[in-house]
């Protein structure tokens, strides 16, 4: 006789699945899963098996909501991390919280992987949402696919070349200079040359490498990047920011948010 295991978030699938003389229960008819956030589950767990609860609502909480997560918990499918389901329910307020985000950064344009590299570098836990299916997407075809970094000229030039009130560039050129942006990118293996005019390119003539670039930077940081992840409000509460609601529901807590869209 074959006897039912219980769904797992590390072995179900989207059908029932024979294991020797037992037959897994799927993951399917779990409350308030569905066909699409069980997909999406199986696609996160092909990046490697779940570790623990936290490592779990971590790497799914883009896509998941509470009460998902309590429907998995109320059929076992969390049971092989070790804790009792009374525990899990009783917990997973404070785990869903303790999950939040320093900051999150909605863009993956430059400003915006930029902003995430800085503050992840100061120790923060940053989430960076793009809406595109790839980072830097603009960045891509500006200078004609080879991308102008930047300007060689020195500050006062820069300030002088705009004819109406250049000056307001001054605070923003003394925080991170056109001469510090040349030293991230070659430090981060790009190397970069000046042309006529005194514009800088990559070497290369390939502004996929200044989007790998950044890219390489917000891994070696840690930075959470979500793709496909469009912001549809950014929440308020007691007039500051707490986090951003998803055009798919979906909640995320930060203490700060930073918006670098552009003109999007």
């Amino acid at each position: 006789n074959l006897s039912i295991l219980p769904p797992s978030v590390n072995k179900s699938g989207l059908s029932y699945q024979i294991e020797g003389n037992q037959i897994r229960f799927s993951l399917l008819p779990i409350k308030h899963i569905g066909l699409n956030l069980a997909r999406q589950l199986i696609e996160e767990r092909e990046a490697g098996l779940f570790k623990s609860v936290y490592d779990f609502v971590v790497r799914t909480r883009r896509f998941m909501n509470q009460r998902a997560y309590e429907g998995l918990i109320d059929v076992g499918a969390l049971d092989e991390f070790g804790y009792n389901r009374t525990t899990l329910h009783h917990n997973l307020g404070a785990i869903l919280d303790f999950s939040k985000y320093d900051g999150i950064i909605i863009g993956g344009g430059p400003a915006g992987m930029f902003a995430a590299i800085t503050a992840a570098k100061r120790g923060q836990k940053v989430l960076l949402l793009e809406r595109n299916d790839r980072l830097g997407k603009k960045l891509l075809i500006t200078g004609k696919g080879r991308c102008n970094v930047t300007t060689d000229k020195d500050t006062d030039e820069i300030i002088r070349s705009f004819v109406h009130n250049g000056k307001f560039l001054y605070t923003a050129l003394s925080s991170f200079s056109n001469q510090q942006v040349k030293y991230f990118f070659e430090d981060a293996g790009v190397p970069l040359k000046v042309e006529r005019g005194e514009r800088v390119f990559p070497v290369s003539d390939q502004s996929k490498d200044i989007v790998n670039a950044l890219r390489r930077k917000m891994q070696e940081a840690n930075v959470d990047v979500w793709l496909n992840a469009t912001v549809k409000e950014v929440l308020i509460e007691d007039g500051k920011a707490c986090g951003v609601q998803l055009l798919n529901g979906q909640k995320l807590m930060a203490d700060s948010v930073i918006v670098a869209t552009g003109g999007a």
